[in-house]
């Protein structure tokens, strides 16, 4: 399995969590989600990145995975890319933000649904996922 498969496979699984957490998912979620899953990636020592800036015009987060763009709400602009793929960095513009700052910033938050979530047990389930596609 190549280094984009596995973390497709990741993003998946993070995503069916989400979709399954948050009834308006993937709209007005990419600031959550991105935290997500530059936690999750952080942890399982992938080098991760996440981003704030503009989609369309629009404000939105996504990520920087081992120096690919994924986008796991990309969706909510009803677009035809495929959220589980690298995307074309042309049409994002912003910055790099820091995930620690980010978090304690979600923390102190309204930012529950997150919170609830056991982050060492999805490593754990995504892990197993990924190993069992190879």
């Amino acid at each position: 399995m190549i280094e984009e498969d596995k973390i497709s496979c990741i993003l998946k699984g993070i995503r069916e969590v989400l979709v399954s957490e948050i009834p308006r998912f993937p709209k007005d979620c990419c600031f959550e989600a991105s935290l997500l899953v530059g936690k999750v990636f952080s942890e399982l020592k992938y080098d991760v990145k996440i981003h704030d800036g503009y989609y369309k015009c629009e404000n939105h987060y996504w990520n920087e995975i081992n120096g690919m763009l994924f986008d796991i709400t990309i969706d909510q602009f009803e677009v035809e890319e495929d959220w589980s793929k690298p995307q074309n960095g042309n049409r994002y513009h912003g910055r790099e933000i820091t995930l620690e700052n980010e978090i304690n910033r979600w923390k102190r938050g309204c930012y529950k649904w997150i919170q609830l979530l056991d982050t060492k047990k999805l490593i754990t389930e995504l892990c197993i996922k990924v190993m069992s596609s190879l």
